[in-house]
């Protein structure tokens, strides 16, 4: 069975930080990343979760929203006034090398559990969702933007998502390739406190953007260097 590994923190500047992977490395790198853009001294441990992840597809989202709960109970132990919440993962949690996506991941889920929150409700809720295969990144950000990114600017302004390559660059294409079917996993489809899911298969364009372009509301960037190609959802 595989496992989620979740590492997390509250920095100096009182942003609560945390990495879930399916890699302990990865996980591990994240979180590193996060102290060090977002203001910490080096000396900041993260505390850590490892947690199976079932082998039905549909209850990895349930697993993952239970830890995040945990984490929500230790902010509130704190009783730390939070300024912004930064969540880094795989964007294909528990599928490595596939095109599946937990639904939770790309749709409000995660920002909804954080703003339910008293000591969170304000502030901006940042989502960096990962692969390191190039292909995995371009169908999650097609699903994305077909399904979830308008609502998601609408229902959670300045809480950006972004949808990344963990490492190299990424090759941009001009113009849209063939429709490409992909599976997006739910949550358990049973009514729980988030509200109920249902199974699904989209069919989307596998395709991304040169420059700035408008979907309904949201501009869409797509950025390349040498480390890193990401789309942002401003």
């Amino acid at each position: 069975m595989q496992k989620c590994y979740i590492q997390y923190a509250i920095t100096s500047k009182n942003v609560l930080i945390i990495s879930c992977y399916h890699n302990q490395i990865s996980a591990a790198a994240a979180f590193v990343d996060l102290k060090k853009k977002y203001h910490d001294t080096n000396t900041l441990l993260p505390l850590k979760i490892s947690e199976d992840i079932p082998s039905e597809e549909h209850q990895i989202g349930e697993v993952v929203i239970e830890q995040l709960k945990k984490i929500q109970s230790y902010v509130t132990a704190q009783q730390t006034v939070i300024t912004s919440v930064y969540y880094a993962g795989d964007v294909n949690l528990g599928f490595g090398g596939r095109s599946k996506f937990p639904l939770f991941l790309l749709n409000d889920t995660i920002s909804q559990l954080f703003k339910n929150h008293h000591l969170m409700s304000e502030v901006p809720i940042h989502l960096s969702l990962e692969s390191a295969n190039e292909d995995i990144v371009k169908d999650a950000t097609a699903i994305y933007l077909e399904q979830y990114a308008a609502s998601h600017e609408s229902t959670f302004p300045n809480s950006p998502v972004i949808i990344q390559q963990k490492k190299g660059s990424l090759s941009v294409p001009n113009s849209s390739t063939p429709l490409k079917k992909m599976d997006v996993v739910p949550n358990d489809s049973r009514q729980n406190n988030l509200g109920l899911t249902k199974q699904m298969t989209q069919t989307v364009p596998q395709a991304f953007f040169t420059q700035v372009v408008a979907v309904n509301k949201p501009d869409i960037i797509v950025r390349n260097d040498s480390s890193c190609a990401e789309l942002r959802i401003n």
